[in-house]
């Protein structure tokens, strides 16, 4: 028979046992699901590059973003063009979500397109819209902080987006 002691250390033994298991499959589990959220945020992505080579999507959003030619533009493809800027934003704000929960790095961020779109972001066009039209309302105020800072907007640049260089980076005093 084992004496209590023994049972003792032997129970102990197989907590521990036990605690190093669950750790093991959390750590598992967590790279398995940061693996999953890169595979879905690239597919993501991918859907979204896809959607902008079509002409019907494309043109419109580069007409409307890039060469900020509203004035001849069907007010369906105005319309359209508007909507995929806030599917585009819904995506970054996505991905904000993801690493706001410890899914992805920063370095996400980036990959996914807010640094890659700054000129995007930094137009005139987009700086009406975000501030003026106050669309940036329709966002988490965690994204939109973040995605300023890392684009380099901010408030005090509306004066600016209606010039034709566009936003300019705020000043530091």
């Amino acid at each position: 028979m084992i004496a209590p002691a023994w049972k003792d250390l032997l129970a102990a033994a197989g907590v521990i046992v036990s605690l190093v298991f669950v750790g093991v499959e959390i750590r598992q589990n967590t790279s398995a699901a940061k693996g999953q959220t890169r595979t879905e945020l690239a597919a993501l992505n991918q859907a979204w590059l896809f959607l902008l080579s079509d002409p019907e999507f494309g043109d419109p959003f580069r007409r409307r973003w890039v060469s900020n030619d509203v004035a001849g533009m069907e007010a369906e493809d105005v319309d359209r063009a508007e909507l995929l800027m806030v599917a585009n934003m819904r995506r970054l704000e996505n991905v904000y979500f993801q690493y706001d929960e410890g899914l992805v790095d920063e370095s996400a961020l980036d990959s996914y397109g807010f640094q890659v779109s700054a000129p995007l972001f930094t137009g005139a066009a987009f700086g009406t819209w975000w501030f003026d039209a106050d669309n940036r309302a329709l966002f988490h105020p965690g994204f939109v902080a973040l995605f300023e800072r890392k684009i380099g907007i901010g408030v005090q640049d509306v004066r600016h987006a209606s010039q034709p260089s566009g936003m300019r980076a705020p000043q530091d005093s």
